[in-house]
């Protein structure tokens, strides 16, 4: 259940961050991107942790 949560919440960001890319605001999609990617690694440092 864990997986299927943020994998779909994966996919929410990713859909997030292709609108602002097709509607042109790329300084936005790089905003969104760099959160993805840092909330990302932080689940997954603790992950690592424990």
């Amino acid at each position: 259940i864990f997986l299927k949560l943020s994998g779909l919440s994966i996919v929410k960001s990713f859909t997030g961050i292709l609108s602002d890319f097709l509607s042109g605001d790329l300084e936005l999609t790089f905003l969104h991107l760099m959160r993805t990617y840092r909330v990302s690694n932080l689940k997954y440092i603790k992950k690592k942790k424990n």
